[in-house]
């Protein structure tokens, strides 16, 4: 499965890849990828959080 984080303002790709609750070797969470952009989107500066993306999981 793969997942996608983006910005639900301006839709900004944040994470793609494999789905991190399905990753084994490497622990990572939503806000570990959010904290990376130091929880601002660098496109449009708006706050980011988990209730501030659209997380999208397809098969």
């Amino acid at each position: 499965m793969t997942e996608k984080i983006l910005c639900k303002k301006c839709g900004f790709l944040l994470y793609w890849g494999e789905a991190i609750k399905e990753r084994l070797f490497f622990r990572l969470s939503e806000e570990m990828v959010l904290h990376r952009y130091g929880d601002k989107c660098p496109t449009c500066g708006s706050p980011l959080s988990k209730e501030d993306v659209n997380i999208i999981i397809e098969n």
